[in-house]
């Protein structure tokens, strides 16, 4: 009994059925994802929100947050005077 409606099951892959509704189910994906993606551009909040984003990105891009290249580097290392409990 499996073995003949895997063999069914192989047939009816093979087919040409089974190829249109493989390429209409991917059309029916790619159209879904296209207007989700093109409702995104509709909304006026959306465009306004991701434009001052790359505003920000573009402004603060120059910034350097690394501050440690202009600290004085200590050549003596850190020696311990003593215990807090000696004071």
């Amino acid at each position: 009994l499996v073995k003949g409606l895997s063999d069914r099951f192989d047939e009816y892959e093979r087919s040409k059925v089974f190829d249109a509704k493989r390429v209409l189910e991917e059309e029916m994906v790619n159209e879904r994802n296209a207007k989700e993606f093109y409702r995104e551009f509709d909304d006026p909040y959306v465009v306004a929100r991701d434009a001052a984003i790359a505003d920000a990105v573009i402004v603060t891009s120059s910034i350097d947050d690394d501050d440690d290249d202009t600290a004085p580097i200590d050549s003596q290392p850190h020696e311990p005077r003593g215990s807090p409990r000696d004071t």
